[in-house]
Parts: C-alpha cells; structure tokens; sequence
C-alpha cells in the first residue's frame, strides 16, 4: 500500500468534509466490496512461497532433515513441519 497526499487525489470540498473528523492522520479507505482481491494476487508472493514450500517438500523427501531446512530457508522448524503437514 502506498501513500498518497490527499490534496493531491481528493476534491477540495470532500477533503474538508473528512478533515470534519480527522486531520494529520493516516487514513486507510477500504475497497468495496465486491472489488477485494485475494491476498498475493497483486504480487507474486503467492506464486513465490509455493515454490519455495515446493523446494523444502522436495528436499525433505530426499533426506534434510527438518533442523536443515529451517537454517536453509532461514525459518524455524515448526514452520518447516507446518510447510510438510500442510502439503501431504
């Protein structure tokens, strides 16, 4: 998420209106609904952790142990045995 100066992307007369109930603020405006997207389609974060839990199932499977792993991808080990658990 980025921030945006309101001045910048508000009409004058809505920014005073918000400025009713808040001003040097952070504000966050929440999408509607209906216009959500799922978390790591914005990004390929989603696409990026599959293939890392790919990579340590692969590797479990071929002898690492559950201590390695966790030092490889710097994670610890009950995240390791979560990434195995959830992908049985």
């Amino acid at each position: 998420m980025k921030y945006v100066n309101a001045n910048k992307m508000l009409p004058a007369e809505l920014l005073r209106s918000i400025q009713e109930y808040t001003q040097g603020s952070y504000l966050y405006i929440p999408v509607r609904e209906g216009h959500k997207k799922r978390w790591g389609t914005r990004t390929e974060s989603k696409h990026l952790l599959r293939k890392r839990n790919e990579s340590i199932i692969s590797a479990y499977r071929s002898g690492a142990s559950v201590k390695e792993l966790a030092l490889q991808y710097h994670l610890t080990e009950s995240s390791i045995r979560r990434v195995l658990r959830d992908h049985k």
